[in-house]
């Protein structure tokens, strides 16, 4: 116990601690400074911390002031003991346990000098000698002196310009309402807030999530502990941990943060919210389960925003050009998109894609869209004249290629009837599971289940034109669009009609006549 006299005349407490100088923890400077910050941060409460806390530096020397906060040095001695929040009082939590491995790490790494006072006592880190089994060891202690203070306060001692700049640094790792990492407000509750980021820079010496950078911050249980690639601050206040680590969250994590907000967001907020993820909205998970997907999140958005008819009515206002895509599993439905793909690219207007779920605010999907435009293939009766063209098409394939293509392959010959289609001709697929392989090697991937040609190729001056485009699409069979199996195919097959063009004369002669007949 300390004794009662005057603090001129008291003698010393020595206090150690139990922690070997040799200790083998390693603290960066700015984990030393979270540290001291974060039991001063405990003490004085998020919503009084730009008021009731100070941190100034002059000539060498870091003192972080906190008015009115008092507790008994004791709980900078035994490591696990708490008084956050407890009932009513404002005593900093766990702070024994962080206190010593920074004062640690302070005295030892940094050589700093660590002084402390609060109430009626005062106390210096110090190192004491100790015997263990024979063996001399330094050991850290407390020098504690009966002392009397309005505040609390600790003073550090031998701290570099640039280190004090960390530390103002590290003031705003913490979430308080006037932190200039923050921007507007969008929504508060009792979980937590959403704010739009500032213009203030995120500093990179703060925590960031890898692969994000230091964009939006994420403040957990009051901490800056990770980031968001968009300009929003969110911060989740009832973030539980089973441990004092303070590593950088990871991806996966500030998922399940930011689905813990959206979950208790106001309509509107979750509109504002919305509205700064736009690069996000169509992104599907790319497998059953991935946790790092944001197709959670907007969902989760999309779904608050639908709940409140006026916020409804305001995203549509907002953006009337929005389709849904869903994924695609079918050879039926992929060819449907590839319509619909097709016919987007050839609109003025210019259309934002969005995940399904926007569906629940009234928008179409893009294979709707497509439809109701008239962008989709309609079938139309396949003509006499236009049958034997169709087989005058193939007889010059077979003839040109040989066993380029699969010549005992079957498909229907289909007329596209309708000009919206931005395509002259498509190819319907199925999966083609026998691995067949052509005569350079190239594998077939799918069958051709039917051939469309647009009606206008069907002309006497278009052979060629209608036979560029039949062999566009039968080389469909070796892949889609942007696969590198269908690239390949198609410059070989196009090498083969400018070796062969002279050869196409008597085709071109024949198709022709086809037309002449009609006149």
């Amino acid at each position: 116990m300390l004794n009662k006299e005057s603090p001129e005349t008291s003698p010393s407490t020595i206090v150690p601690l139990n922690i070997a100088l040799t200790y083998p923890v390693k603290w960066k400077t700015f984990s030393i400074a979270r540290d001291f910050l974060q039991n001063f941060y405990d003490a004085v409460g998020y919503d009084k911390w730009h008021s009731g806390f100070s941190l100034s530096y002059k000539e060498g020397v870091v003192k972080l002031e906190a008015a009115g906060i008092n507790f008994n040095y004791e709980w900078l001695v035994h490591i696990g003991a708490s008084t956050k929040r407890d009932g009513q009082e404002t005593h900093a939590g766990y702070f024994g346990e962080g206190f010593k491995i920074a004062a640690l790490c302070a005295y030892r790494d940094k050589k700093w000098t660590v002084r402390m006072r609060s109430g009626d006592w005062s106390l210096k880190v110090i190192d004491i000698d100790h015997q263990i089994d024979g063996k001399h060891m330094k050991m850290l202690a407390y020098d504690v002196v009966e002392d009397k203070s309005d505040t609390t306060c600790l003073e550090l001692d031998g701290v570099s310009a640039s280190d004090y700049e960390l530390f103002q640094e590290v003031v705003n790792s913490f979430y308080y309402p006037e932190n200039p990492l923050l921007g507007e407000l969008i929504w508060e509750g009792k979980i937590g807030a959403v704010y739009y980021s500032a213009k203030e820079s995120y500093s990179d010496s703060l925590p960031f999530t890898f692969g994000f950078g230091p964009r939006g911050p994420v403040f957990c249980s009051y901490q800056l502990r990770g980031s968001i690639p968009f300009d929003l601050v969110v911060c989740l206040h009832s973030y539980e941990e089973r441990d004092r680590e303070r590593e950088t969250i990871y991806h996966s994590e500030i998922i399940r943060v930011i689905g813990h907000v959206v979950d208790n967001i106001s309509a509107s907020g979750a509109m504002k919210m919305l509205v700064q993820m736009k690069k996000v909205w169509r992104q599907y998970p790319a497998k059953n389960y991935d946790s790092k997907s944001w197709y959670p999140i907007v969902n989760g958005l999309v779904r608050r925003i639908s709940e409140n008819k006026s916020t409804r009515d305001s995203f549509v206002k907002e953006f009337p050009n929005l389709l849904c895509v869903s994924p695609v599993f079918t050879q039926y439905g992929r060819n449907r998109r590839l319509q619909a793909e097709s016919w987007l690219k050839k609109q003025n207007t210019k259309y934002i894609l969005g995940q399904n779920t926007f569906s629940l605010l009234g928008y179409k999907s893009l294979e709707e869209a497509c439809e109701e435009n008239g962008g989709m293939v309609m079938d139309a009766e396949l003509l006499p004249h236009e049958q034997r063209a169709f087989n005058l098409l193939e007889e010059v394939v077979q003839d040109i290629y040989g066993d380029f293509f699969d010549s005992t392959a079957e498909y229907d010959q289909r007329i596209i009837g309708n000009d919206s289609p931005g395509a002259t001709g498509m190819a319907s697929l199925v999966k083609n599971y026998s691995k067949k392989i052509n005569s350079l090697g190239i594998t077939f991937k799918f069958r051709a289940k039917a051939i469309y040609l647009k009606r206008r190729c069907f002309d006497a001056l278009k052979f060629h034109e209608a036979l560029g485009t039949f062999v566009h699409e039968k080389c469909h069979v070796f892949g889609g669009d942007a696969s590198v199996s269908f690239s390949l195919a198609l410059t070989l097959a196009m090498e083969y009609l400018i070796v062969k063009r002279s050869e196409l004369n008597s085709y071109e002669t024949r198709w022709k006549e086809i037309f002449e007949i009609l006149e």
